[in-house]
């Protein structure tokens, strides 16, 4: 599904042309840093496509609530590991225990797999706190970020607060 960022013009906006645009801009980031100018003009097409003023109304809605799920994931995420925090004090305080931990709360694999180390963690008595393990919703920008800055995290996975500076970089 590849398609050259020189024939945008004539290609006619297709769900399968707007997956393309996402995955080539995912495999340009992923497979070298020397690509970045590549993933960031994918990026840029897949905004053209979707969330440019200029786009279908069904391709808006469809990449809008494709970023919405996506921040659902993470609050998600953000809520179960506030939770954890908030049973780890009390493991520490002797309110609970070990075995308390264990509430499966329902996460993406990859949320759930950092979930489940971080309770061993718990479990082993290591210092938690739910700040440095919060993950980043796209759609959260300040007021003065570029309009490409959710698509760019959304696209990169760029959901962690040291991504910011990274993520920043690709919209501008």
């Amino acid at each position: 599904m590849s398609q050259s960022i020189s024939s945008y013009n004539t290609a006619i906006v297709t769900p399968q042309l707007i997956e393309g645009y996402v995955h080539q801009a995912r495999q340009a980031y992923v497979s070298s840093k020397e690509a970045a100018a590549r993933a960031a003009a994918y990026i840029y097409l897949t905004w053209a496509a979707t969330l440019s003023p200029w786009a279908k109304r069904a391709d808006r809605d469809t990449m809008a609530g494709e970023i919405n799920a996506h921040d659902q994931r993470i609050a998600n995420f953000n809520a179960a590991i506030e939770a954890l925090e908030s049973n780890a004090k009390k493991l520490k305080d002797g309110g609970i225990t070990a075995d308390d931990l264990d509430g499966k709360p329902v996460l993406q694999a990859e949320h759930a797999a950092l979930y489940a180390r971080l309770v061993l963690d718990v479990r082993d008595g290591k210092p938690f706190q739910a700040k440095d393990h919060r993950k980043v919703k796209a759609a959260t920008t300040r007021e003065d970020a570029s309009p490409f800055a959710p698509l760019v995290k959304y696209v990169l996975g760029l959901d962690s607060p040291d991504d910011s500076s990274t993520a920043a970089r690709y919209a501008s």
